[in-house]
């Protein structure tokens, strides 16, 4: 999902909600967000913009924290 995307579907929600992430796709559990942050993504792995082993071919990502 791209911020637009996500932008675009929380817009529509009211904005005194609380925000709960998903332990996992099955639902075993649930957080509230506590942050969020940008870092750069592949394969399923993430990297500090500044990690000196970053890989090229990296995507910057939006990471939001349990």
């Amino acid at each position: 999902m791209k911020v637009k995307e996500l932008i675009k579907r929380l817009s529509k929600e009211n904005p005194e909600h609380e925000v709960v992430l998903s332990r996992d796709e099955e639902g075993n559990g649930f957080s509230s967000l506590a942050g969020v942050e940008l870092f750069k993504y592949l394969d399923g792995e993430i990297y500090s913009n500044d990690d000196p082993k970053l890989p090229a071919n990296c995507k910057d990502a939006v990471v939001l924290w349990p």
